[in-house]
């Protein structure tokens, strides 16, 4: 028993300990750039909806990381190249959608140049309802600009 209670006194002075360390990362810098940073954030998911419901394919490729990205989908991780990430738009399987928007998006800034988007999507084709999605990435500043490097989609199995 008296080992069970230092146990748990260990890990919740751990949890407190990486609790404190997340609130005051010495990354974050001043708040206005952390505030600047999460407002380019908002304005590239902005920029990206806006391709997406125009079925601009170049427009969406050049969004993400010319290193490639991780995309997970359905569960499974991948790794692709730019060029495969190119391809994959230009394909005549890739529709635009009737119907697109983001819903519920948070930003949280992830170090002075990356920023976590998580949130979900309705995506709607010409016919049926909304299909519901997860979405999470992680936006990397390539240059001068944020791009995609890890993007995260799932069917919303809550919507169902």
């Amino acid at each position: 028993m008296k080992k069970r209670s230092a146990l748990l006194t260990a890990l919740s002075l751990a949890a407190a300990g990486c609790a404190t360390a997340y609130e005051t990362p010495s990354w974050r810098g001043s708040p206005d750039h952390r505030q600047s940073l999460l407002n380019e954030a908002e304005s590239f998911m902005a920029r990206y909806a806006e391709l997406i419901r125009a079925g601009d394919r170049a427009g969406i490729a050049a969004l993400y990381d010319p290193d490639g990205a991780v995309l997970i989908r359905g569960g499974r991780r991948t790794l692709i190249s730019y060029g495969d990430i190119v391809r994959r738009y230009a394909r005549p399987e890739w529709q635009p959608p009737t119907r697109f928007e983001w819903r519920d998006l948070h930003y949280e800034a992830a170090g002075p140049d990356s920023v976590v988007v998580l949130g979900k999507f309705a995506w709607q084709n010409n016919e049926g309802p909304a299909e519901i999605g997860t979405y999470n990435a992680l936006l990397r500043r390539s240059g001068e600009r944020l791009l995609i490097r890890i993007e995260d989609e799932a069917a919303d199995q809550s919507a169902n």
